[in-house]
């Protein structure tokens, strides 16, 4: 083929790209939107390979935290350090067995006691990688003598020089070497409870870290991107489904900086009031999801019964988003993780059904609102303690919605085809 050809054939093409802008929208979206999917393809992949290599970073012999660590719940809020010190045997610690203590949604004050030796000079620290709980109180303990205190979480008084590296850093006492230090963690949050916590050294989490930020970069990119290509969408084709994905997208985003601590670490405490409402935005991500497969399968038209039980089905985020916004954030977040679960469902069992009356649409969109449900199911069953939080069960839903937005974007591509 000479280069005479493929110059013409080349000008012929963008001719009708350019003189047609309809040609020019579907070259954009399929082209590009394809290669941002096939980007999420390469992320999902690197995401499922990362969360089975995530493990706690053992220094000089140190292991995780949990599993030496014994555990007491304060129903009335005001046990203080001193109270356990004195009278010790009132208050009966239970060990744990779990890698990951979970509380859950609760309104006890939650402490947890561990024995720490350091077996050299080398600063080390007790690493909490929950960057979402409200207050963490840190005691230090040595010969029955409180040694050092120091309060962190959201709402402490050391919160700015103790959040490091999306995680709670708390300093640990480094001489002389070989003695035997009793901590106590005081951790107290309305909505949930979770404390995945192991010894390091500063390096060492530097080390850990890197990875871990540079997928939930290419993570918020590519979402982000996406987000961005449906508002285009809508301004073009008219069509609500593609404003609905967005809101849908941009909640996502936005739970998830959340949750891992990416909002506060990038702009600090600017963001921080959205940290009690993650419940709220998980109830507007449901609604969205609801309009868009309503919208998408064309459910009024083809099938009315179903649209009538979605539409039923959105009084249940509205009543979360209610319970949250005015400050039950316990009920609201413990309803959230029930909730999220009926709505996938429905929205899994939308697609099948669509699927088995022949609707073309709805190849993709079944595996990725499946994919979507089976991470929203490992997460809910370790954040009910049926399963172990580990780094695969806490970002399973990370991971589901990944493979949602590959999945629902190459079926909005099917669509313009």
């Amino acid at each position: 083929m000479s280069i005479e050809f493929r110059f013409c054939r080349a000008l012929d093409f963008y001719k009708k790209v350019f003189i047609h802008p309809l040609l020019l929208w579907k070259w954009i979206f399929t082209e590009l939107y394809s290669r941002f999917t096939l980007g999420l393809i390469l992320l999902v992949a690197n995401l499922s390979l990362f969360a089975n290599e995530v493990k706690p970073v053992q220094v000089s012999g140190q292991e995780i935290v949990e599993l030496h660590a014994t555990y007491f719940l304060d129903p009335s809020n005001h046990v203080t350090i001193q109270q356990l010190l004195d009278d010790s045997s009132h208050y009966q610690f239970t060990r744990s067995n779990r890698e990951t203590l979970n509380f859950g949604p609760t309104n006890n004050a939650c402490w947890v006691h561990f024995s720490y030796q350091n077996r050299d000079t080398l600063s080390r620290f007790l690493e909490i990688a929950n960057a979402n709980l409200n207050k963490l109180d840190l005691y230090v303990v040595c010969k029955g003598r409180l040694i050092n205190y120091l309060q962190s979480g959201l709402l402490g008084v050391n919160s700015s020089e103790t959040f490091m590296l999306n995680a709670w850093l708390l300093p640990l006492p480094t001489a002389p070497p070989g003695r035997i230090y009793d901590v106590y963690i005081r951790a107290v949050d309305q909505r949930r409870v979770i404390l995945p916590m192991k010894i390091t050294d500063l390096n060492s989490a530097i080390r850990s870290h890197h990875q871990i930020n540079f997928h939930f970069g290419l993570y918020f990119g590519c979402l982000s991107i996406i987000a961005i290509m449906n508002i285009f969408c809508f301004a073009y084709f008219k069509e609500r489904m593609y404003l609905y994905y967005c809101f849908h997208i941009a909640t996502q985003i936005l739970i998830n900086g959340i949750l891992k601590g990416y909002l506060l670490n990038l702009f600090g405490y600017e963001f921080y009031f959205l940290s009690p409402y993650v419940p709220g935005l998980a109830g507007v991500s449901n609604i969205a999801s609801l309009l868009f497969s309503l919208e998408f399968l064309d459910v009024r038209k083809s099938f009315p019964h179903w649209n009538k039980v979605g539409l039923s089905l959105m009084l249940l985020p509205c009543v979360g988003i209610f319970l949250n916004m005015t400050g039950f954030f316990t009920l609201s977040a413990w309803l959230g993780t029930y909730i999220g679960f009926i709505i996938i469902a429905y929205l899994f069992a939308l697609g099948l059904f669509a699927y088995k009356n022949n609707s073309k649409q709805a190849r993709f969109y079944l595996i990725g609102w499946g994919s979507f449900l089976l991470g929203i199911i490992i997460l809910n069953s370790a954040l009910i303690d049926l399963l172990p939080i580990t780094g695969f069960t806490f970002n399973a839903a990370v991971f589901g919605s990944s493979l949602e937005v590959l999945l629902i974007s190459s079926a909005l591509i099917d669509r313009v085809n």
